[in-house]
Parts: structure tokens; sequence; C-alpha cells
């Protein structure tokens, strides 16, 4: 799937705006307190917090342009969007048809929470995608294992799942429902 720079900009800051949802917003900065108090505690804390969210967005594209944004792991918009995320690597580890890869991403997260050195973190993910209905796609991406991605020495494995679902609007938009749970895991010094 191929797609235009200047669409997968404006779809980006879309599905950007999308996961800026309130309660979100609101959910990062006390869960950020909660790690650093915990850490204040403890010399070495273990994480075990799982972020989730859900948030429902109708976006002025094309269903299939959306999908084929999302698809689109090495689009040049993409890699710039996620390199302004702090992503430090970002590859496509196996493409096993037109529907199923296995990709990869490492983000570097130091001095993020309130000044705490924080180990980078990386997810290996299985991610696949069907049209369900005319014009309407999921896609459903979790964490895996694969032998070309063995776990590196200072980097902690994050555990990821997600999925989307994007349907037609009766306005020629799509309406666009993801929902992610995400487990940093590791530790916090």
């Amino acid at each position: 799937m191929g797609g235009g720079g200047h669409t997968h900009t404006l779809l980006a800051q879309n599905l950007e705006r999308a996961a800026q949802s309130e309660r979100f917003a609101r959910f990062l900065p006390e869960s950020a307190r909660a790690i650093r108090g915990h850490a204040a505690e403890n010399e070495l804390a273990q994480i075990h917090l799982t972020l989730c969210f859900r948030a429902v967005r109708k976006i002025p594209f094309k269903s299939f342009e959306v999908l084929n944004w999302l698809w689109g792991w090495m689009d040049p918009s993409r890699v710039a969007l996620n390199k302004a995320t702090r992503e430090s690597e970002r590859s496509i580890v196996e493409e096993i048809n037109e529907h199923h890869r296995i990709v990869s991403s490492t983000k570097e997260f130091r001095d993020v929470l309130g000044g705490m050195l924080v180990d980078p973190r990386q997810a290996v993910l299985r991610t696949m995608w069907k049209e369900t209905h005319p014009r309407t796609y999921v896609m459903a991406t979790e964490s895996c294992e694969h032998e070309r991605m063995p776990v590196v020495p200072g980097v902690v494995r994050a555990y990821l799942v997600c999925g989307f679902t994007v349907s037609p609007t009766p306005d020629g938009g799509c309406e666009v429902d993801y929902a992610i749970s995400v487990n940093p895991k590791g530790s916090l010094p």
C-alpha cells in the first residue's frame, strides 16, 4: 500500500488528536506522579502498570486512506512522527503476507518522567488487518517474540495490545475507533 506525504501528515495529525482524549490527558500526569512516588519509596521499583485508553474520532479521510497510513509502517510521515516521539528504531522484521507482518519499534524514554532515567523500551509486534465489510477495516496488533529480534541488554521489552476499527461515514470521511493497552515493564531507578 502506498500513499501521499501531505495526506499522510494531515491524517497523522487527526489520529494524534484522536489519541489526545481528555481522560487520557488527565491520566498520564497522575500515572507519572504515582510512578515517581513509588520509585522514591523503593530504590528499584518494578513497573506493574498497564496504561489503557480508547478513543473514537470522526476524521475527514476515507477509510482506505487511514488503513494505508496505519499499514505504512516505514512511510516517511510515520517515521518522522515517531522520531518526534523519541523513537530511535523502527523496522519491518518480517512480511508474512500482504495482511500480516512483524514490526519493531524502540523508544528512548530517558528524562521523560520528571528527570528520572528510564531504560529504552522496545516492542516487537505482530500486526494484521482485514476488511470486515465494504470499506470497513480492522487492524490488530500484539507483542510477540521473533528469532530476528533477540532481547537486547539495557533495553526493556514492553508489552502492547492495540486495535483499530476504521469505518466509512455517510459524509465521505470515516470513524476511527482505537484502543490500546501498554505495559512498559521493567524498572525505574
